[in-house]
């Protein structure tokens, strides 16, 4: 909670936010003075669930940003620009997403999204926003698809799938159409910090005050 409520803090200072959660959260959000209402009773499997939910059900979100980043300054938000996330990052690791990837074609993701091969990076999606309309229908199409087809596949439940599900396709979507994510990170980056993964225990790491 300590992250969730620095990013809280930190994005009402410059936007108008309203938190989306789910029904077996909203009674400790609203006893905090959060601006949020509950939009479903469902329990996801993966990370990203919700995000897919929300983009399919919520057709008017300007853009969706994890609970888990602080703002210093305002960021802005392009609404020229395909698609917008929060970085581009190195997709191949040895000890991580290879062996993962490998699985996944072992056990026949290829034969239901023939494109699902290796490459070499995928965005973070801590920032969400498309302004590319076929491609967020797109990227809702194949999320669904491999779901469906990894709950019945042969392959043990694992949350460190999520990224194979919401993050990797979409950058083989935009390889696909030749679309570049914009990475915020590297435009924006000293205006915000995301506490993403392994950042949370950044123990020793400096950080801007509030």
């Amino acid at each position: 909670m300590e992250f969730f409520k620095k990013a809280y803090e930190s994005a009402v200072k410059f936007y108008n936010v309203e938190i989306l959660t789910y029904d077996f959260s909203i009674k400790e959000l609203k006893q905090y003075g959060y601006n949020c209402k509950s939009v479903t009773n469902e329990k996801f499997l993966y990370h990203d669930d919700f995000k897919v939910f929300l983009l399919e059900n919520y057709k008017d979100l300007n853009i969706l940003v994890d609970p888990d980043i602080v703002f210093y300054e305002k960021v802005n938000f392009s609404n020229d620009d395909d698609l917008i996330v929060d970085r581009v990052y190195k997709s191949l690791t040895k000890n991580h997403t290879i062996s993962m990837i490998e699985e996944f074609i072992e056990n026949g993701v290829q034969e239901i999204y023939p494109d699902y091969s290796f490459i070499e990076t995928m965005p973070n999606i801590g920032f969400l926003k498309f302004n590319n309309i076929d491609l967020k229908l797109e990227y809702i199409k194949v999320y669904k698809k491999l779901k469906r087809w990894i709950i019945n596949s042969n392959i043990k439940h694992n949350l460190n799938h999520s990224i194979l599900l919401g993050q990797y396709p979409l950058q083989i979507i935009c390889n696909k159409f030749n679309i570049t994510p914009t990475s915020l990170q590297d435009l924006q980056g000293e205006k915000y910090f995301h506490y993403d993964g392994e950042r949370k225990y950044w123990i020793n790491k400096k950080q801007k005050m509030l």
